[in-house]
């Protein structure tokens, strides 16, 4: 499901224009990003849980040089779903 089918179903099971449903998207992934970005951490009860964890730095290889190089440590963001979502994922059902 990309973005756009994202909206297309959103305007059509809650009656929005394809405008609305969009601005409806764009303000739930930008509130995510804003809460990651502040406490570090999102949960969105029965959906799933982002956590912004740090990778460490670490050497590693190049591949067409094959000379060694420090790749620097860096923050990322991690997605853990809900029981729910991956009972539905795995089994087809909820619980």
């Amino acid at each position: 499901m990309t973005r756009q089918d994202l909206v297309c179903r959103l305007a059509g099971e809650m009656d929005f224009t394809l405008d609305q449903a969009d601005r409806v998207v764009l303000a739930f992934t930008g509130a995510i990003m804003a809460g990651a970005r502040a406490e570090g951490r999102v949960v969105i009860q029965g959906f799933a849980t982002f956590t912004v964890k740090v990778a460490s730095a670490k050497r590693n290889r190049a591949p067409n040089t094959r000379e060694r190089v420090l790749i620097p440590a860096k923050k990322k963001l991690c997605f853990r779903p809900a029981r729910d979502l991956r009972a539905l994922v795995n089994n087809g059902n909820l619980r």
